[in-house]
């Protein structure tokens, strides 16, 4: 039953503290010792991860709401927000079981906590999945060529931006290896749910939901991993989280 075992708002609490300091990079912890603290605002990757976060756990909240799975407000933001950033984080701490996140939740719900398992949190983090910093350089990316797409062909097109430590230029090669992880993440995320399908009687939510807490080390289940699970699909989660 994980944290949910305890049933209570301040250890849960104190978790979530744990769970954003292991999400954020050691680098900027150091920074922040030092009193840099425009090191975090100006961060490209704690802008991205604090976007996602927010709108992830609102779509969650939102879902849960419409669907009705929990009564009051307490427990709406207590189950749902703590499920978000555990997922996101790649902590894993679980405060309802994943039988309810799978039946009780709705597939919007439900999606947002695959979508927050595999992005993961920061480079130089604790977490993993694909991490913030290759997110919005996609991101930045994509809005850098079109901006070169609508401006004049004499027009220069810069795109900065600002991790720990210092100001950067967006180059090419920068996007394209962004981009690449991002195709090989999501690759072995469809690989890991397609062995899931060949192997077992599950339905294409749970094995996707597998798939991508394990190749995110994340460790939230809905119920395919078990000690009698097929040795193919025990190879594959332990293929996945060592990739």
């Amino acid at each position: 039953t994980s944290v949910g075992y305890y049933h209570a708002a301040g250890v849960e609490a104190v978790l979530a503290v744990l769970m954003v300091a292991g999400t954020v990079s050691f680098v900027l912890h150091y920074q922040l010792w030092l009193g840099r603290y425009r090191q975090a605002s100006d961060n490209l990757e704690v802008r991205t991860l604090a976007v996602t976060l927010v709108a992830l756990t609102s779509v969650v909240l939102l879902a849960l709401a419409v669907a009705g799975s929990y009564l009051d407000v307490s427990g709406l933001v207590r189950k749902g927000a703590f499920t978000v950033l555990s997922a996101h984080s790649g902590t894993g701490f679980a405060v309802t079981s994943g039988t309810l996140l799978l039946t009780d939740w709705g597939p919007l719900a439900f999606a947002a906590v695959v979508v927050a398992m595999g992005l993961g949190g920061m480079a130089g983090s604790t977490a993993g999945g694909i991490k913030a910093i290759r997110v919005a350089l996609t991101v930045k990316g994509v809005l850098h060529d079109l901006r070169r797409l609508l401006l004049p062909e004499s027009a220069m097109v810069v795109t900065a931006y600002h991790t720990t430590g210092r100001d950067h230029v967006l180059r090419d090669r920068e996007v394209r290896g962004a981009v690449t992880l991002v195709l090989l993440y999501l690759a072995t995320y469809l690989a890991g749910a397609a062995v899931a399908l060949l192997t077992g009687p599950w339905g294409a939510t749970e094995a996707l939901f597998e798939s991508v807490s394990a190749a995110a080390n994340v460790g939230l289940t809905v119920g395919l991993v078990t000690p009698d699970m097929p040795a193919a699909l025990q190879a594959t989660y332990l293929l996945q989280m060592w990739l």
